[in-house]
């Protein structure tokens, strides 16, 4: 990414740095090194300050930070289960929060850093699997707006990846959104599908869609196609059968 100059002399910091000091330590990170680096130089704060930080990147100025805060997000979340559930509970329900109109939010990023937390934790994903699907369902705690669907739908699937089976309940949501207006929702609904095993006639249909859309996956920020991740799903359906 190298959007950002060079951080050196930052070094180790304890807990006398500022929140707006940390909070630009940490946006250098996102900008500047793939998320195994991010992830190594967070080790080095507490999981706390690392998680107030990543929220206010949530939206950062590059697609990519972004998408490295609330991996990061959720990927600290699941390392502190290991340790102290308790404290990893208090953000997934921070998490929760947000998504609630009440909070007065959008909520942006938040099903992302959800979803990986669940990806990466079997304890998490005990506990906050059916939630996540919720967020899908209509007649559950559906959520509305679309960029927010679009979060949710990378999660299902990024939760699918290593936990299919939680995430099974989707499955009719997700041939629903194959046939939306934005390609994103395509796409991204796609990804999941094939990593569920389901929406063959769907997918089939998405195979000539050449729309271009920006995906998070192997663990960086690039562009394909939704044609592309359709033939893809296709295949992993064709060696599961």
């Amino acid at each position: 990414m190298n959007h950002a100059g060079d951080d050196s002399g930052i070094g180790s910091f304890g807990r006398t740095v500022s929140h707006r000091r940390l909070k630009a330590i940490i946006g250098t990170w996102l900008t500047a090194y793939d998320i195994d680096e991010i992830m190594e130089r967070l080790s080095e704060i507490a999981p706390r300050r690392s998680i107030n930080c990543l929220i206010s990147c949530f939206c950062h100025i590059y697609p990519d930070a972004a998408w490295m805060a609330r991996v990061a997000a959720g990927r600290i979340t699941a390392n502190l289960e290991q340790s102290d559930i308790e404290s990893a509970r208090v953000i997934m329900r921070r998490f929760m929060w947000m998504l609630n109109d009440e909070s007065g939010g959008i909520g942006w990023g938040v099903p992302e850093a959800m979803a990986e937390a669940v990806a990466c934790s079997l304890r998490l994903a005990d506990e906050y699997a059916s939630l996540l699907c919720s967020y899908l369902l209509p007649d559950m705690n559906y959520l509305e707006f679309p960029a927010l669907q679009q979060g949710l739908l990378w999660g299902i699937g990024r939760v699918a990846e290593t936990r299919p089976d939680l995430m099974a309940e989707t499955g009719d949501a997700l041939i629903g959104f194959m046939s939306s207006s934005d390609p994103v929702h395509r796409g991204y609904a796609a990804l999941a599908a094939g990593r569920l095993g389901v929406g063959g006639k769907a997918l089939e249909a998405l195979t000539g869609d050449d729309s271009c859309i920006m995906i998070f996956m192997d663990e960086q920020l690039m562009e394909t196609t939704v044609s592309g991740l359709a033939v893809a799903a296709l295949s992993r359906l064709a060696v599961s059968r």
